[in-house]
């Protein structure tokens, strides 16, 4: 896959986050640039991918953050993080309903916020899915799917 297209959904941003300045190293190494990525603005764009393409460049992100890193993934390794995505998660949740006390750098507690640590437990979500070899559609479709037309029958649909 190439690594400048996988990263050009990223907006133009500050790119000394870690994350970013990962994918910036990364990208000048083979030559591209990050001053001109670029979010999209229309939602379908961002929807338009298949599960297996969503999974597969969540594995590469994954892949390369762990090399950059030197993380030893193991078969814990995925759920204990999956465990501490969710703690995150719920942290933020916690803030921006007013259930906490607020962090002492004043970080955290915005819509972004969360926004953002529901992407981080999907994505060790998809990393777990991957590492353990699950069809989450043929998974879901087996355990929730299935009783779609059984309710929808029973006239219960939304």
């Amino acid at each position: 896959m190439n690594v400048k297209r996988q990263f050009s959904n990223v907006e133009t941003g500050d790119f000394s986050n870690p994350p970013f300045a990962i994918i910036a190293a990364l990208l000048s190494q083979i030559g591209g640039s990050v001053g001109k990525l670029r979010l999209s603005t229309i939602a379908e764009d961002r929807m338009s991918a298949t599960f297996k393409e969503l999974s597969d460049r969540i594995g590469h992100v994954g892949d390369l953050y762990a090399r950059v890193h030197a993380i030893e993934r193991s078969a814990d390794w995925y759920l204990l993080k999956l465990t501490e995505e969710l703690g995150e998660l719920t942290a933020e949740h916690l803030l921006i309903t007013g259930r906490a006390k607020p962090n002492a750098d004043g970080s955290g507690g915005t819509r972004e916020a969360l926004e953002n640590e529901a992407a981080d437990l999907f994505g060790q979500f998809v990393l777990y899915l991957r590492a353990n070899e699950i069809d989450i559609e043929a998974a879901m479709e087996r355990k929730w799917l299935r009783h779609l037309d059984q309710y929808v029958a029973l006239g219960t649909e939304i």
